[in-house]
């Protein structure tokens, strides 16, 4: 397998990862393998409401905490 087939089949992996478990995937998502690093960059994966709480620093916070209380506890979301 090359190098860009398993960057693919990450990005894949991530994208489905995303969708059953969010609820939602990324509109373009880009996987990079570089030495000893992965690195999976995403566009688009914010909802319009969290985009508008993004627009300034306790937005920001905020729209952080709440995605890792759903990491962290996915038996009560």
């Amino acid at each position: 397998m090359t190098k860009g087939q398993i960057e693919a089949q990450l990005s894949e992996a991530i994208s489905k990862f995303e969708l059953n478990y969010m609820g939602r995937g990324p509109d373009q998502i880009r996987t990079i393998i570089l030495q000893d690093m992965i690195i999976i960059r995403q566009n688009g994966f914010l909802s319009i409401s969290e985009e508008n709480l993004a627009q300034s620093k306790d937005g920001v916070e905020l729209v952080k905490k709440s995605g890792l209380l759903f990491l962290k506890a996915p038996e009560r979301c």
